[in-house]
């Protein structure tokens, strides 16, 4: 099934020979060291790629016996049925 977006709908339609500058940056995003800080997160057009990473590191922490803060994340899509891919495993997260 194709999903589009902004960057996957440009690079799904671009044309054989083409030419497509991109670069690639290291990220700033950084979890803080006291492992129980509360961590809030706003995924204001970001994509939840990075703080999907977080949430899963959180998750093997405390599943390691590490006390682990809880986590807040802001989000959102104009259409919920096209653009929340990863919605069935954010709700198993905040169910549990």
């Amino acid at each position: 099934e194709t999903k589009f977006g902004l960057a996957s709908s440009f690079l799904t339609f671009i044309r054989p020979g083409s030419v497509c500058v991109a670069h690639s940056t290291h990220s700033v995003m950084e979890m803080p060291e006291d492992k129980a800080a509360h961590v809030f997160m706003a995924g204001l057009g970001t994509g939840l790629a990075p703080f999907r990473a977080f949430v899963e590191q959180r998750k093997f922490e405390k599943a390691g016996g590490t006390k682990v803060g809880p986590l807040t994340l802001f989000f959102g899509g104009r259409h919920a049925k096209a653009e929340y891919y990863y919605r069935d495993e954010f709700e198993a997260y905040e169910a549990e």
